[in-house]
């Protein structure tokens, strides 16, 4: 809050834009952990690659047992979800809980080449899908300007499913010589890398000419304040060209530097997608009271 004189004589009160303290690293860390979890469980899906299952499991127990710390009164956590009808945290914890369950069914009770199965891949398709959606879509119905959008859940999709590739693009990379689903999870990896980087900028767009000052605000920090190195150096130049670069380098090779540029691409999109959620996050700006 600031007091500022202007004028001749006349005082004028100016409250500017207050920026939101309650959600920060821990929130983010735990964003993009679900989101990078659900999006390798949607990978494995769509791919038929069971064996990746557990992986996205894990990201996502990782990231509740972390979300549990940060509330500090684990005991409660069930409250989160009573509120289906009007809360997103609790369309979220919903969400993720069946996700978790049709994950371990899915893990301890393989079915293959059945109706069953094709319907057991479809469900994960689906809760993965909501999943990644939610964990934008829980910050864009708040009350601060630069959240309100309808375009951070596509963010947050895209970002998530990139993600969940380049974690799957790894394993495939390391466990195997190649093959089919390589060459298709490459092709897809850098089809949603250029979608990232249009949603990204579609966003910026959208904050530069919207009609609210504070979002306005929120955008010049993510592009020249004091979140621009976490946003365009570790959201958009680590967790997108830099992928994007090596991933198209490894679509050239014919050797086995293959898994190495493919290693290296997954771990920037996991760190470029914690950069992303933690810029927007500390961009968030509450309007001026008055």
């Amino acid at each position: 809050m600031t007091l500022t004189a202007k004028g001749a004589g006349t005082d004028e009160l100016v409250i500017a834009a207050r920026p939101q303290r309650s959600w920060g690293l821990p929130v983010a860390l735990d964003l993009s952990l679900q989101g990078a979890g659900a999006g390798l469980i949607a990978v494995a899906a769509l791919f038929d690659l069971g064996s990746l299952l557990l992986g996205g499991l894990l990201a996502i127990m990782l990231s509740v047992a972390l979300l549990m710390g940060h509330l500090g009164r684990p005991e409660r956590f069930w409250r989160a979800a009573s509120r289906p009808r009007t809360s997103w945290i609790s369309r979220g914890v919903l969400l993720v809980g069946a996700l978790v369950a049709v994950s371990v069914f899915a893990l301890l009770a393989p079915i293959a080449g059945s109706v069953a199965a094709v319907a057991v891949r479809t469900t994960l398709l689906v809760l993965a899908a909501l999943v990644m959606v939610y964990t934008g879509a829980v910050t864009s119905a708040s009350a601060i300007p630069a959240w309100n959008s309808g375009l951070v859940p596509l963010l947050a999709f895209a970002y998530s499913l990139a993600t969940g590739t380049g974690a799957a693009l790894a394993v495939v990379a390391a466990t195997s010589t190649g093959g089919e689903k390589l060459m298709l999870l490459q092709e897809a990896q850098l089809l949603l890398l250029a979608a990232c980087f249009l949603v990204v900028l579609g966003y910026l767009w959208s904050l530069a000419f919207s009609s609210s000052r504070t979002a306005r605000q929120s955008g010049r920090l993510l592009v020249r304040g004091r979140l621009a190195l976490p946003f365009l150096g570790g959201a958009l130049l680590l967790g997108v060209v830099v992928p994007f670069g090596l991933t198209a380098y490894a679509v050239a090779l014919t050797g086995g530097g293959i898994a190495l540029a493919l290693a290296l691409s997954g771990a920037a999109r996991l760190a470029g997608d914690f950069a992303l959620r933690f810029s927007l996050l500390r961009a968030g700006l509450y309007e001026p009271l008055l």
